[in-house]
């Protein structure tokens, strides 16, 4: 069976496509899980952290200034967060025991995105 070049190209642009799909589609059942659901980094940081640190990282929130919760927008490593994360700091308690190190690892990679 011969196979024109157009029809070659097109299948090899549809499996590269498809590839790129499937990768796309391992991060995301990567994600963090919790009772083995799949959670988004983002609902992560909503329920555990976005009460002081507000959606922003800014720390514009009630509790926040309570208890003078850092500004984690721009430019905090992620290194640092997950150290931050699993130990705690301030009146920030330690989330080792709350979440697994995926989770953290998550987390503190959307943090850097803020």
């Amino acid at each position: 069976m011969k196979v024109s070049k157009r029809t070659f190209f097109r299948v090899i642009a549809f499996a590269s496509v498809a590839v790129v799909g499937a990768i796309g589609l391992v991060s995301v059942d990567a994600a963090a899980k919790t009772n083995g659901n799949a959670v988004s980094s983002r609902s992560l940081y909503a329920t555990h952290c976005a009460s002081c640190h507000g959606s922003d990282g800014r720390s514009n929130t009630k509790r926040g200034r309570e208890t003078e919760a850092d500004d984690i927008s721009g430019g905090i490593s992620t290194a640092k967060t997950i150290r931050i994360v699993k130990n705690g700091k301030g009146d920030m308690p330690s989330f080792k025991r709350k979440l697994t190190a995926a989770q953290i690892t998550s987390v503190a990679r959307y943090v850097a995105t803020l």
